[in-house]
């Protein structure tokens, strides 16, 4: 996954358009596409997909 990638992140069950703001010591800091930055999080890779 590289910085400015559009994913799949799993939350809650369910999985959600992001895009990955920041990568750092294996953690991806991820924005919810359509979302208010508040709920922008810190997340491994296990919960993230390619499109």
């Amino acid at each position: 996954f590289a910085t400015g990638q559009q994913v799949k992140v799993e939350w809650n069950g369910g999985w959600w358009d992001a895009l990955i703001r920041e990568i750092h010591g294996g953690k991806y800091f991820i924005h919810y596409v359509g979302f208010d930055s508040s709920w922008d999080e810190w997340v491994d890779d296990s919960r993230i997909q390619n499109l």
